[in-house]
C-alpha cells in the first residue's frame, strides 16, 4: 500500500494525470480527436523527435556536459538535409550527412 501510495505522490504521476486530463477534455469538446485512436496516436508520432532530443539533453545533463545547443543542431541538421532531399538528392545519402553535420557540430 505504501508504494501505491509513493507512486501517486510522484511528480511524474502528476504530469501524467495533467495529460490524460488534458486529452479528456479535448476529446469531449471536439468528439473526432479520440475517433479511432489514430490522432492520438498521431500526435504521439509527431512529437517523437522532440522526446528523442529531451531524453539526449537529459542524458547531457546527468553526465555534467550541460549542452544548450541541441535545437540550433537540429535546426542546422534539418535544413540541411531538407535542402539536399527538395534538391533531388538520395534519401540515404542526406540521411548520412545530417547524421554527420549532427556529430561534427
Amino acid at each position: 500500500m505504501n508504494t501505491v501510495k509513493r507512486v501517486f505522490k510522484a511528480r511524474e504521476m502528476t504530469t501524467l494525470l495533467c495529460l490524460v486530463v488534458l486529452f479528456a477534455l479535448v476529446g469531449i469538446m471536439n468528439p473526432d480527436f479520440l475517433a479511432g485512436g489514430k490522432n492520438v496516436a498521431a500526435c504521439f508520432n509527431d512529437a517523437i523527435v522532440y522526446i528523442t532530443i529531451a531524453v539526449a539533453m537529459a542524458f547531457a545533463i546527468f553526465v555534467g556536459e550541460i549542452d544548450v545547443s541541441v535545437g540550433s543542431n537540429l535546426g542546422l541538421t534539418a535544413a540541411v538535409v531538407g535542402t539536399m532531399l527538395q534538391a533531388g538528392e538520395n534519401w540515404a545519402k542526406a540521411f548520412a550527412i545530417g547524421i554527420l553535420i549532427g556529430a561534427i557540430v
